[in-house]
């Protein structure tokens, strides 16, 4: 079976907004490190949602990413979303993605690996570091 194919479908058939968000943070992980780009760093409330959960949820899952076309041209393609004005809504998967800026306001060293386990494998996601996120 398609492996893009079928996290959509989890996506889609998840009931646990954090468990959706996740799923969808490995996806484009895992997209762009295919490509060889840069990796998304999870800012904002979603970054405390990591940190933090079950305790909060984020309605939204917010990135920071240095090119701009190329995440807006990753998300389209997935055929779920659409652009609304700066944020990319998918009303099939129940996702809400904002791409905040193209820079970290933060220490790049401070960026927090957390690893997440999928159907036996674990990938990475990366996320703004706790003391820059307090202080943002």
């Amino acid at each position: 079976m398609n492996k893009e194919l079928n996290i959509f479908e989890r996506i889609k058939s998840e009931t646990d907004i954090f468990k959706k968000h996740i799923l969808f943070l490995v996806w484009l992980t895992q997209e762009l490190k295919k490509m060889g780009k840069s990796i998304p760093i999870i800012v904002g409330g979603s970054a405390v949602e990591i940190y933090v959960s079950p305790f909060y949820v984020s309605g939204d899952i917010d990135y920071v990413f240095p090119d701009r076309k190329l995440f807006e041209d990753l998300i389209l393609s997935s055929g779920f979303f659409k652009k609304v004005e700066k944020n990319y809504i998918s009303d099939k998967l129940g996702l809400f993605v904002e791409l905040v800026d193209d820079s970290l306001c933060g220490d790049k060293n401070k960026i927090r690996e957390i690893s997440v386990e999928l159907d036996n494998e674990i990938y990475p996601i990366y996320a703004i570091g706790i003391e820059d996120l307090i202080v943002d």
